[in-house]
């Protein structure tokens, strides 16, 4: 009887694994470079020059949304570094892509899912020093979530 269990078990994967929905299988995220190092004490959003790229969603087909992934802190364990993409062509924050942190080590930080508008257009990392001390950017990029 175990054998013939066995059977009906392995007769029952394979068929399960030829059953398997169309576009069920998920790609992997894709990631776009904004850039690496600089510093503000700006109490104001300030545009970090060196972290910009043009996007147009049309080239990645399929996509379900996108993450702003940044590596952040201060140098004094005073206010809050707050971190976001700014869509530059249309003079606007881009969805839910902001993220924070009062950390004095770099800690990196994953935002809310956002979708972004159609067409190609200019985005730059925006940073602010909530209390106009220190805040340092390591790194940052897109993730591209299918």
């Amino acid at each position: 009887t175990s054998v013939n269990s066995l059977k009906a078990d392995v007769t029952s994967l394979k068929s399960s694994n030829t059953q398997s929905a169309p576009g069920s299988s998920k790609k992997s995220p894709s990631y776009i470079p904004l850039g690496s190092g600089g510093s503000t004490t700006d109490k104001n959003y300030y545009s970090m020059g060196g972290y910009q790229v043009s996007i147009d969603p049309a080239d990645y087909v399929g996509y379900t949304s996108m993450q702003l992934e940044a590596t952040l802190n201060l140098n004094e364990a005073v206010g809050t570094i707050n971190a976001r993409l700014y869509n530059s062509t249309d003079s606007s924050a881009a969805g839910s892509s902001n993220v924070s942190t009062s950390a004095t080590t770099a800690v990196l930080l994953s935002s809310t899912g956002f979708t972004l508008p159609s067409g190609k257009k200019t985005y730059v990392l925006q940073v602010q020093s909530t209390q106009g001390y220190q805040a340092n950017v390591q790194s940052a990029r897109i993730r591209v979530n299918f």
